[in-house]
């Protein structure tokens, strides 16, 4: 046994995910704030944060939608600042919803 074997569980990190971005996410149309506050509700996971990307301007978008993703503060902050007041009820509706009965 090799005493400093890379760990090959978290090895998938190290691998760039430009594509990704650029095939799920409009990141040259949308802001990540006005992103997160649009669809945030649909998204079950958001790794992409962790990733290496070629280009810094993906690289910083997928970062950070990341951190706003993770922080309930700045989620909020963003909702508010980008969503009129229907949809913002709308939004809180959907995920009222899924709270109370699942996806």
């Amino acid at each position: 046994m090799e005493i400093n074997a890379p760990d090959s569980t978290w090895s998938h990190f190290n691998e760039e995910r430009d594509d990704a971005i650029n095939l799920h996410f409009p990141w040259r149309e949308m802001s990540p704030e006005a992103y997160a506050a649009q669809y945030s509700h649909q998204i079950g996971a958001y790794a992409f944060h962790l990733y290496r990307f070629r280009d810094p301007a993906i690289g910083r978008w997928a970062r950070r939608l990341g951190e706003i993703l993770t922080n309930p503060d700045e989620m909020e902050k963003c909702r508010r600042e980008y969503l009129t007041p229907d949809e913002y009820a709308h939004i809180q509706q959907v995920m009222d919803d899924i709270l109370q009965n699942g996806l």
